[in-house]
C-alpha cells in the first residue's frame, strides 16, 4: 500500500515552519503566502504568519536607536 502524497499546502506549511525556524522569517512569510484562501491549512498558516510579524515587529522595535519616536 503507499502512502498518501500530502499536498501541496502541506509542503508550503512545512517549508514555511522550516524557514521560521532556521530563522528565515520573510522566506517563512513568502512560503505561508502561498497556501490558498479557503484552503484546510489557511487557518494554521495565518496563526504561523502572525507569529512570525510579532517576531519581525520585535527586531524592528529593538533596532530602533534610543532617541527615536515611536
Amino acid at each position: 500500500e503507499t502512502l498518501p502524497l500530502p499536498s501541496s499546502s502541506e509542503l508550503y506549511l512545512a517549508r514555511g515552519y522550516a524557514l521560521f525556524r532556521s530563522g528565515r522569517l520573510r522566506d517563512a512569510l513568502v512560503e505561508l503566502d502561498r497556501v490558498p484562501i479557503g484552503d484546510s491549512g489557511r487557518a494554521e498558516a495565518d496563526r504561523l504568519r502572525a507569529q512570525i510579524q510579532r517576531e519581525l515587529l520585535a527586531v524592528a522595535a529593538d533596532r530602533r536607536s534610543p532617541n527615536e519616536v515611536p
